[in-house]
Parts: structure tokens; C-alpha cells; sequence
């Protein structure tokens, strides 16, 4: 009896049950570890990326100068305005008899690598570096250059794309911009360009419009694209400028072989030919007609690459109608990462309970989990819209 009272007062404990708030606990623990994960991946979008985009400017100014000291080596641009007016002088109408005309090819140039450098005068006044294409990957080294339009320098609509709030924000400001601000454009062969600009406008994604040619093929025009409002990928603020020939090096010359399709090299034709060197319009009384043979001199009139008029295709204006997880090809990269991710936090824990001090599992698992982070990241931000 006394036994038994005895094992009475003194029951045996009960086993532990998991209740609602144990659950509630699990959920509360995974909201906070997903909030700062959130948290981690807004600092790498404001300044990871940041850090990213000086390091690849760094590389692009190394090889603009190597490109730009190349071509100088061997010959200096032409830098005398177009609309200057010299001597007076007469025009002088010539016919070239069917010949061949032909046009150095210029370096070819492939996605990501440098085309020119720009500056806003008015804004920041920092050299920024273009490369060719708007994939994220050239947007992540630089300004990007629309493949299907015409190159800064050239008859024909230049456009440009770039990021608003990632990687260095570029076009950060570009809303800034008013009529009448120059931008300059320097390309890798040497040459200056003034654009003035002419007005800024808010579009959706989809009016790719604002990147086809102009239809007067004299017509020399920049094209600037962002995302609008900063942070956001609802609309595109585009911002439109022409060229000022006064101050601008000779125009129509390709500085790179890329994304249009390459200058004619070889044209039998009879040509007549203008040429004006005071700018002073010609009379009858003021001409004199000669006919010359054979010549391999370009006729000196408004060549482009692109026709008047012409429509931007729908690849190469996925820069600026891209929005978010357009780029599936992500995920298998974003789900490995993640997997590693969670496998490096897993054994962090039991090395933390088996060694009975969960700080230094959590302190062993930091490094390895943070390099992985930075890689899961990367890959997370190939889901954004291009121009973010």
C-alpha cells in the first residue's frame, strides 16, 4: 500500500507532445529567416550590384582606351564640323563611271563588349561605358546598345537601354534631362558626338516603336530607355535627342561590326556625286560637271546599315518589353543553388547539436553559406525585367 501511494505521488513524466504552438513556432521561425533573406537580397540589389557594375566599368575603360589608342595610332578622326562654314567655294557635280566602291570593314564586336563611352553634361558628368547588347548580362557590365538599330555616330536611330536602380543606375536621373541638354557620345574609333536632346516621354513596354529608324534616312537620333517608375517595371521612360552636326564628328562610318548587318563593300553603280565643302548652295553658274573612271572612293551621302523607316525586331527589343521571369532558363540554377543553400543551413544545425554549441555550427556553416547566397542571388536576378 505504502508502495504504491508512493508511486502515486511521484508519476512517471509524460512524453512530449508538439501542440498548435510548437507549429506556430516552426512558421513564425521560417517567416523571420525568409524576411531576412529578403532583406539580404534588396542589399545585394542596391549595392552588390553596384559594386559589380563599377568593377565592369573598370574593365570597360581599360578596353575603350586600348581601342581608342589603336585607331589614333595610325590615324586621327575627323573632328571638323559638318555645317562649318569655310571659304567660299563652288560644288562641284561629278559622274563616276560604273565602278566598285569599297569600305573597310570595321572591327567585329560581339555582345558585352565595349562600343562607346557616354556622358550626361548636366547630370552626374561621369563617363559611362556601352556595350552591345540588352541581354541582364550586358546590362550588368554597362549601358546596352540595341542590336537591330543604328550605332551612335550613324545615320539612323541609336538606341540604348539601361538600369534605373540595379547595377550602378546609369539612367538613374535620365528624367532629368530637359530640351536642349547635350549628351555626348565618344566611340571606340575615336570620333565625338553631341546629341541634343529633344524630349522624354512615359510608354508601356510594348510600344516598341520608339526604337525604329526615322523615315528621312538623313535623320541622325539617340534613343535612351529605362524602367519608370524608379523601381518598377511598369512603364518605360524613353528619352529622344538628335544629333548636332556642327559640333559632332564626320557621321556614317560604322565604328564596329555588330548588330546591323555589315556596309555594303562592293556597289557597281554610276554615281553622282555632290560635294559641297563651303556649304554654299549651288547654281548653274557655279557647277562644272566632269566624268571620271574607275575609283574606290565611298560616295559621300548618307549611308546607313538600316533602312528608313525600318521596325526594330521582336529579339532585339526584348530589352525594353522584357518584364518579370521571362528568362525560364533561371530556374534549374535558382533551385541547385537553393538546394545547396539549404543543405549547408541543415548541416550547420546538427553540427551546432552535435557538438552541443549551436553557435559554432551556425559560425562554421557562415562562409560557405553566404558565398553560396551570393550565387543564388545572381541567378534570382535573372527573373527581373533587363532594365530594373
Amino acid at each position: 500500500m505504502d508502495d504504491g501511494g508512493a508511486q502515486d505521488q511521484h508519476p512517471q513524466p509524460l512524453p512530449n507532445r508538439r501542440d498548435w504552438r510548437w507549429a506556430l513556432g516552426i512558421i513564425g521561425r521560417s517567416f523571420i529567416v525568409l524576411g531576412l533573406l529578403i532583406l539580404a537580397f534588396v542589399a545585394y540589389q542596391l549595392w552588390g550590384t553596384s559594386i559589380e557594375f563599377r568593377s565592369n566599368q573598370s574593365e570597360l575603360a581599360k578596353d575603350f582606351r586600348r581601342a581608342v589608342d589603336s585607331v589614333t595610332a595610325t590615324t586621327a578622326p575627323s573632328t571638323i564640323p559638318q555645317d562649318t562654314v569655310a571659304t567660299p567655294t563652288t560644288t562641284v557635280a561629278t559622274t563616276v563611271a560604273p565602278t566598285t566602291s569599297s569600305i573597310a570593314e570595321p572591327p567585329r564586336v560581339g555582345e558585352g563588349d565595349v562600343l562607346a563611352a557616354l556622358t550626361f553634361p548636366t547630370l552626374s558628368g561621369k563617363q559611362l561605358y556601352v556595350v552591345a547588347g540588352v541581354r541582364l548580362v550586358d546590362l550588368k557590365r554597362g549601358i546596352g546598345h540595341y542590336p537591330g538599330t543604328a550605332l551612335p555616330g550613324q545615320y539612323g536611330n541609336a538606341a540604348l537601354a539601361g538600369h534605373r536602380t540595379t547595377y550602378g543606375a546609369p539612367f538613374e536621373n535620365i528624367d532629368r534631362l530637359a530640351p536642349g541638354d547635350p549628351i555626348i557620345i565618344e566611340t571606340s574609333d575615336g570620333a565625338r558626338f553631341e546629341y541634343i536632346v529633344d524630349s522624354t516621354e512615359i510608354i508601356q513596354p510594348s510600344e516598341v516603336g520608339v526604337l525604329s529608324q526615322p523615315k528621312n534616312p538623313g535623320d541622325a537620333l539617340l534613343t535612351l530607355t529605362t524602367c519608370h517608375p524608379k523601381r518598377s517595371t511598369k512603364r518605360r521612360l524613353v528619352v529622344h535627342a538628335h544629333l548636332n552636326f556642327a559640333t559632332s564628328s564626320k557621321v556614317g562610318a560604322r565604328s564596329a561590326n555588330y548588330g546591323t548587318p555589315s556596309a555594303v563593300t562592293a556597289v557597281p553603280s554610276t554615281t553622282t556625286i555632290a560635294s559641297t565643302i563651303a556649304g554654299e548652295s549651288a547654281t548653274p553658274d557655279s557647277a562644272s560637271d566632269s566624268t571620271v573612271g574607275p575609283s574606290t572612293t565611298p560616295a559621300p551621302a548618307a549611308p546607313t546599315s538600316i533602312a528608313a523607316g525600318a521596325e526594330v525586331s521582336e529579339t532585339d527589343a526584348s530589352g525594353l518589353a522584357a518584364g518579370w521571369f521571362k528568362e525560364t532558363a533561371a530556374w534549374p540554377q535558382i533551385i541547385l543553388w537553393g538546394l545547396l543553400l539549404t543543405g549547408i543551413s541543415v548541416g550547420g544545425y546538427l553540427l551546432g547539436i552535435r557538438l552541443r554549441r549551436r553557435w559554432l555550427g551556425a559560425l562554421i556553416a557562415f562562409a560557405p553559406f553566404i558565398v553560396v547566397l551570393y550565387f543564388f542571388f545572381q541567378n534570382v536576378n535573372r527573373l527581373l525585367p533587363p532594365g530594373l
